[in-house]
């Protein structure tokens, strides 16, 4: 595997040319003579490319173990990157997943990039398997491999598969499946998850305010998200992938501003490539609602309790002013790709987040007050709080909390008549049938309330 060197900072200040080098990728060559299944493109079969592997001495993993039913082909996958993938598999053996894939645009120079980041000191903490505890760790290539075929190169990388699915995978589970409280689960965790681990990141590798090392080219398609039931004490991992733009930020650090831009709103124009009718029968609203609160929450927790309104108000204006520097369009405003706009959909989110009561009061969320009361007590019986709910589940409030009358959040929310907290506490997991010390459940709260739209909302899901 790829050496790791331990960096004793707690911060890692960008680095200046000079600090590191690196000999240039090693790239083992590949012969095609005597190698069946290749097609007249120089394409590779299954059977093909276990031949291909069998060649290679030297690997850091025994490939030339690989056989072809161990090989999934990803087509789709492939077929949907014309910006710079051809062939694309997947490798199962060892108890472990690997890419393999072509680099079709630019090949040697994007080769020379990722060889770069590789080495540099700065990032190899974070490279996989290296866990840095709330932080991502970046999928790079173990290994670059090369074969000719009538006169042109081909090049493959070898690296490791990012456990999970990505933030874009789980935005189609979500479109397929919305009423599902595990995936609308799913979605708020991998949201609050990403953001709170790319802060971290930036904070570890800050430069000044607001520069920092940063991917360059994170929409929703590069992040994955992974929950490893099995590990007690770091069971959510966040995979970064497609890393060779990282190279970009080593020795001027880049606004943070870009990734953040990237991830919250120019994910939706690669989903509107990559799928047209995407958004056909999509609840884009309730989209939004779900996954921009859970991200910033994530993002705002690595910070102080003191700062996080200020840092709030630097990443929401962050995504108000950034514009794509290709064609200068502003992603928040602008309706022309999508056939609607960000802000939209964002800008009520944000103020009812500025003015929230709690939002920014998630550092302890299980802790309680004179009255046996969580934030999620409050959240759930407070107007205007709903947002607040699934990033307090998210940051780990115990959604089943009692105060000292044995209510839940449930009960609060059915007793102030709060029928989309109802909703989403009972998704989250609450209880519907628990009882209070005085022998009532939240549905009898509501009735005892005339609470008519949580009495509809708690009888519709089961009560």
């Amino acid at each position: 595997m790829l050496k790791r060197i331990a960096l004793v900072l707690s911060i890692v200040l960008c680095p200046t040319a000079g600090l590191y080098a690196a000999a240039g990728p090693n790239i083992h060559q590949v012969s095609l003579k005597a190698i069946s299944g290749v097609d007249s493109g120089g394409n590779l079969s299954h059977t093909a490319l276990v031949q291909v592997l069998k060649q290679v001495r030297g690997l850091p993993h025994a490939f030339s173990a690989v056989k072809a039913d161990q090989i999934t082909a990803m087509a789709e996958e492939a077929a949907e990157a014309p910006w710079g993938t051809a062939q694309l598999f997947k490798v199962r053996f060892d108890n472990a997943a690997y890419i393999i894939k072509e680099i079709k645009k630019g090949a040697y120079a994007e080769i020379e990039r990722l060889d770069r980041a590789t080495h540099h000191p700065g990032l190899q903490p974070y490279i996989y398997p290296s866990r840095q505890p709330g932080c991502p760790q970046f999928s790079f290539p173990i290994s670059y491999l090369s074969y000719e075929h009538k006169g042109k190169k081909h090049y493959l990388v070898i690296m490791p598969a990012a456990k999970g699915a990505s933030l874009a995978q789980i935005m189609k589970e979500y479109k397929k499946d919305y009423k599902n409280s595990l995936v609308v689960n799913k979605v708020a965790h991998a949201f609050y998850q990403a953001g709170a681990r790319l802060a971290q990141f930036y904070q570890n590798t800050k430069k000044g305010r607001d520069s920092a090392f940063i991917h360059g080219d994170a929409h929703m398609a590069n992040i994955f998200y992974h929950f490893d039931h099995s590990n007690y004490q770091h069971p959510y991992t966040v995979t970064l992938i497609d890393n060779e733009r990282i190279c970009k930020s080593f020795h001027t650090c880049k606004s943070r501003a870009e990734d953040i831009a990237f991830l919250c709103m120019k994910s939706f124009y690669v989903m509107k490539w990559t799928n047209g009718s995407f958004f056909k029968d999509f609840p884009v609203d309730d989209w939004y609602k779900l996954y921009l609160p859970n991200f910033i929450a994530g993002y705002i927790s690595v910070y102080p309790q003191a700062e996080r309104k200020a840092v709030f108000c630097k990443v929401k204006k962050w995504i108000e002013d950034y514009k794509d520097p290709e064609n200068g369009l502003n992603w928040y405003t602008d309706s022309k790709i999508l056939g609607f706009s960000h802000e939209q959909y964002m800008k009520p989110i944000f103020n009812k987040l500025a003015k929230s009561q709690y939002f920014f009061d998630l550092a302890e969320v299980n802790s309680k007050d004179q009255h046996g009361k969580t934030v999620l007590h409050y959240a759930a019986g407070t107007p205007g709080e709903t947002l607040v709910i699934w990033p307090a589940i998210a940051a780990g409030a115990d959604v089943r909390a009692r105060d000292n009358h044995d209510n839940t959040p449930l009960h609060e929310a059915a007793w102030y008549n709060r029928a989309e907290a109802v909703k989403a506490l009972i998704f989250a997991g609450a209880d519907i049938n628990a009882k209070n010390n005085q022998g009532m459940t939240p549905l009898a709260k509501a009735k005892a309330n005339g609470s008519d739209a949580a009495k509809k909302m708690l009888e519709g899901l089961g009560a």
